[in-house]
């Protein structure tokens, strides 16, 4: 991994991944977006997708699935498989499982639905 300059952080998603800054899609707002540049800014990682002026908080985006990030995400609790910290109602309240019994469950549900969209399976 390359050293960063003092003070600046290494490139990470949402979930923790480190995003290498010639990466060409991510998942932003609620979509795959194609990156036009990612920079630091602001004293954070941003990304400037193409056709568009403004720019996102690398941090509120994830690189696209994969069969790689669906094995590391399995390994996760429900709370942070949904990216929610569950330090405050407000937070967990936003979280998808939050209403349910079942939180595994919810969880479970998701990781087929991603696994088969993988697939190309309906």
């Amino acid at each position: 991994m390359a050293e960063w300059y003092e003070n600046i952080p290494t490139p990470m998603d949402r979930g923790g991944n480190v995003v290498p800054l010639d990466t060409k899609k991510l998942f932003c707002s609620g979509k795959v977006r194609a990156v036009k540049e990612i920079g630091y800014k602001l004293n954070a990682w941003v990304v400037r997708v193409v056709g568009e002026e403004d720019f996102e908080f690398l941090h509120d985006c994830t690189l696209p699935d994969g069969w790689e990030q669906l094995e590391r995400d399995v390994a996760k609790d429900p709370c942070g498989y949904f990216g929610k910290e569950c330090d405050s109602g407000a937070r967990c309240s936003q979280c998808p499982a939050y209403d349910s019994e079942e939180r595994a469950t919810v969880m479970a549900k998701d990781v087929i639905r991603r696994a088969k969209a993988l697939a190309g399976v309906e």
